[in-house]
């Protein structure tokens, strides 16, 4: 793949140097400009709203990090969201290690290490302008496997893909599987009006009429959590986070 008239930006923790250096390696000899950074610089949001950078690339960790549970947990989301708000047509990618397989089989010890896959795929449905990419390495993966597989990864035309790479090298891609209601097993959940249920994007759409659902039939408290302002403004989303709200309210729910 010839890199020729590209830019890329790695951002990775000081402690995985070593993958940043293969990858910025890798990308020079194809004619790449490469740049690295660190998650915590203060000079990072900046250069990622640089438009000059057609692709920037997260490197999470490796291994478990260090600190507490509430510094890991934001280091965590840190790094996952940062590519959320890049310059219209980049290419956004992250390098992760659950396996090569994401995880599927328990391969992913350590969350940080391993989290990336749903908030892509959420980013690719909001950012229609980025190709998004995610790729999954096993832990023992070389550095420089890793830099060679991501930049032939990339270069792919899709909007967005999510490729894994196992211990042995093998290229794996998941799929989703359609799951038939009929084939559901029984469930012995006993819920109550002592129960309290907390839905995420509740207020709007089919979750909204999923939570009312959920409410009627099972008597417990539906708690939904949103961005939404239904007393702010005048909008469209507004109007209809209140009107189910007032749905709710007129059920006694």
């Amino acid at each position: 793949v010839n890199l020729a008239g590209t830019a890329f930006l790695i951002i990775c923790d000081a402690r995985d140097r070593e993958i940043g250096d293969a990858l910025g390696a890798e990308i020079a000899s194809r004619g790449g400009a490469v740049e690295k950074t660190t998650f915590d610089a203060a000079t990072r949001t900046a250069l990622q709203l640089d438009p000059r950078f057609t692709h920037q690339i997260a490197v999470l960790p490796r291994n478990a990090c260090e600190g507490s549970p509430a510094t890991r947990l934001a280091e965590m989301l840190t790094r996952v969201t940062s590519l959320a708000q890049l310059p219209a047509k980049t290419t956004a990618a992250y390098i992760q290690f659950g396996g090569g397989n994401f995880s599927d089989t328990g391969d992913c010890k350590h969350p940080e290490s391993c989290n990336a896959l749903a908030f892509a795929r959420t980013l690719h449905l909001e950012r229609k302008d980025l190709r998004v990419r995610v790729l999954d390495f096993a832990p023992t993966a070389e550095a420089s496997f890793i830099g060679k597989s991501v930049l032939e990864e990339v270069a792919a035309d899709e909007l967005f893909s999510a490729v894994g790479f196992d211990a042995q090298s093998t290229r794996r891609v998941p799929f989703a599987k359609l799951s038939h209601p009929e084939n559901y097993g029984s469930r012995s959940n006993a819920w109550s009006d002592g129960d309290v249920i907390l839905i995420t994007g509740g207020a709007k759409g089919i979750m909204a009429e999923c939570a009312l659902g959920i409410a009627r039939e099972t008597g417990a408290t539906v708690v939904l959590v949103g961005r939404g302002k239904p007393a702010v403004g005048a909008g469209a989303d507004a109007a209809e986070i209140e009107r189910t709200l007032e749905r709710f309210r007129a059920e006694g729910l």
